[in-house]
């Protein structure tokens, strides 16, 4: 379609319980598709 976009994915920082250690990049994860429409943004 000739549309610019792009595909990000990345990792959410958390806040465990108190006492629980921190497990980075294991906690939740998150990813979206944008792309630029002409006119629209």
């Amino acid at each position: 379609m000739g549309l610019p976009d792009r595909y990000v994915s990345g990792y959410l920082k958390t806040q465990p319980p108190m006492g629980t250690p921190r497990m980075l990049g294991a906690n939740t994860s998150h990813a979206w598709a944008s792309f630029y429409a002409h006119g629209l943004g």
